[in-house]
């Protein structure tokens, strides 16, 4: 939780605006009528059930500014490539959302995603009609500023500073695992010895190619891993590799510790129960499945660095590991239980083993962000914002998902090209490069 009292007006100010807020609202609106704007406030349980406002506190809550409009059938509420003027959510009726060169879809106020923000970002990625007559809440822009403000922080501070664990998760299983968490009592994965040695190797910044291999030579299964994975058609080399040599030569020393690194991860993924060992199974497919798709969408964007995006892929559920050893000693646990805590504490167990483990900052904080689908971390496209297009194509077909024109990462790709339409023509596509890589790693 966190406050605006200092960054917003009380709602009895709004009509005390400064000149530079009065000069904003002298600015065209997205359309030429005259908007029925209302600023009755709305009950706190209504707000809560909008992201991000509903991670703000009762006092914020109180501040915020935002006004409700009454809108007929077939009326523009925005318009493409517009500066926008705020946050939009359907509060009811029904609202088509249009962007360029793809089919409209439409948002019913009872459906999943209707509690999703209709934009984000600084420019409006659709043009927003609505088909019925609708209630639309309409929030300052400054919102998501303060919101992403806040995701900067914690991101900051994740080199720094363990996330706190809610005190009351709801059973004793949770929350024995929370005490267990905020005591520092975990049994966290390790790394295998080789990852370990080529880490610090490049960390060092004087290791060489014959260096590197040295060190991959010493673990023989990782080397062969390492080999397959430079012949699969995820890298697509011109003749094929039969040594490590030419397979470090080839991949280059980031990409070759990105590769062992990953390749390592999976022998953290193991449990001594079958059904157990069925779950840390299904999350090494999901997780390999996830980088690859970050990996051809990395490498469409021109923007990152393809490797980065695999190893992100592949740590980005990590934190599921350590609660899955922890349910080892709870043999009557049931599913509902671990799926909760799974959804709580998952992200932040997962920075814990991260941090634990010396992977970057930039990694740390994906599985904390890797669900977090208007999370902006800077106006231009980085590593995080591949990783939340990549899941969200991992999970289409699910309930609930944004649409990609609302999420801020789809903005900030070169010429917005990664349409949902040219993304899945991208990723199928990509097919056989994607399920080869899947055979490889898992």
């Amino acid at each position: 939780m966190f406050s605006l009292k200092k960054l917003f007006q009380p709602h009895h100010q709004a009509t005390q605006k400064s000149d530079q807020q009065n000069n904003a609202q002298d600015m065209p609106t997205p359309t030429s009528r005259a908007r029925n704007l209302s600023f009755t406030r709305l009950p706190d349980a209504v707000l809560k059930q909008f992201p991000p406002i509903r991670e703000l506190d009762s006092e914020s809550l109180r501040l915020l500014n935002y006004q409700v409009e009454e809108a007929p059938p077939h009326i523009e509420l925005f318009q493409l490539d517009q500066i926008c003027d705020g946050v939009y959510y359907l509060l009811s009726g029904k609202v088509t959302l249009q962007a360029e060169d793809t089919p409209p879809y439409t948002i019913e106020a009872d459906d999943l995603r209707a509690h999703l923000p209709l934009n984000s970002g600084p420019v409006f990625t659709t043009t927003a009609t609505t088909e019925a007559p609708s209630r639309i809440l309409i929030v300052e822009p400054e919102l998501l500023q303060i919101w992403n403000k806040q995701c900067r922080v914690r991101m900051a501070e994740a080199d720094t500073e363990i996330l706190e664990v809610p005190e009351q998760l709801g059973n004793d299983f949770l929350e024995s695992f929370a005490q267990s968490y905020r005591d520092k009592k975990l049994v966290l994965p390790s790394l295998p010895t080789v990852a370990v040695k080529l880490k610090q190797a490049m960390q060092s910044d004087d290791v060489d190619i014959a260096t590197a291999v040295e060190i991959i030579q010493v673990d023989p299964a990782i080397a062969a891993k390492l080999i397959q994975v430079a012949n699969s058609p995820l890298y697509a080399p011109i003749n094929p590799i039969t040594n490590c040599m030419e397979a470090v030569t080839r991949l280059g020393l980031n990409a070759t510790r990105n590769l062992v690194l990953g390749l390592g991860l999976k022998q953290m993924f193991h449990s001594q129960q079958p059904m157990l060992m069925q779950k840390m199974n299904k999350l090494w497919q999901d997780s390999v499945y996830l980088s690859t798709l970050a990996f051809v969408l990395a490498e469409h964007s021109q923007q990152i660095n393809p490797d980065d995006a695999l190893l992100a892929g592949l740590v980005a559920d990590i934190g599921i590991i350590p609660i899955i050893h922890y349910a080892e000693q709870h043999p009557n646990l049931d599913d509902h239980a671990l799926q909760q805590l799974t959804e709580t504490l998952g992200g932040a167990v997962g920075m814990l083993v991260l941090k634990t483990l010396g992977f970057s900052a930039d990694l740390q904080v994906v599985p904390e962000m890797i669900d977090n689908w208007f999370h902006e971390q800077d106006a231009s496209l980085q590593l995080m914002d591949i990783l939340l297009l990549a899941r969200l194509h991992q999970k289409l077909g699910q309930a609930g998902l944004p649409m990609i024109h609302t999420i801020p990462a789809f903005a900030k790709l070169k010429d917005q090209r990664l349409t949902p339409e040219f993304s899945l023509f991208l990723i199928q596509q990509s097919q056989h490069r994607i399920q080869a890589a899947l055979k490889t790693l898992i």
